[in-house]
């Protein structure tokens, strides 16, 4: 369960083991029992942030379909590793379980096109 009370930008500690880039994009978050839509907000190798309506269970594990530029579909399971209480949102940190090759090949290009000099999404220029 997300606890509202945790001030994400006192108390997390950036343990991230690959870049991470801003991205803005659709997903969609498949349960066993309930589809859902939210945004993607940044993205990594190894996992991404999302926003949602609905609290998700930290912990758990959700299948996540996104898509990147030049119609790239990622589908892939990820697990939340947490979650804060936002406004009317939920806000989640993702960390990709069953990344396949092919997925990763595509998502591993993308990010490091995005990392060079001149990128539309240069974190370094933002």
């Amino acid at each position: 369960m997300v606890n509202p009370t945790i001030d994400a930008a006192s108390t997390f500690t950036d343990k991230r083991r690959h870049p991470r880039i801003p991205y803005m994009g659709s997903i969609e978050v498949l349960s066993e029992n309930l589809d859902m839509y939210g945004l993607v907000k940044n993205i990594s190798i190894g996992g991404l942030g999302v926003e949602l309506h609905e609290q998700l269970e930290e912990g758990h594990a959700y299948t996540f379909v996104f898509s990147l530029p030049r119609n790239i579909k990622i589908k892939t399971k990820g697990q939340i590793r947490w979650g804060i209480h936002k406004g009317d949102a939920f806000v989640y940190g993702v960390r990709f379980l069953d990344l396949g090759f092919f997925a990763r090949f595509k998502l591993k290009r993308f990010i490091d096109e995005q990392l060079k000099p001149g990128a539309i999404f240069n974190t370094r220029n933002m």
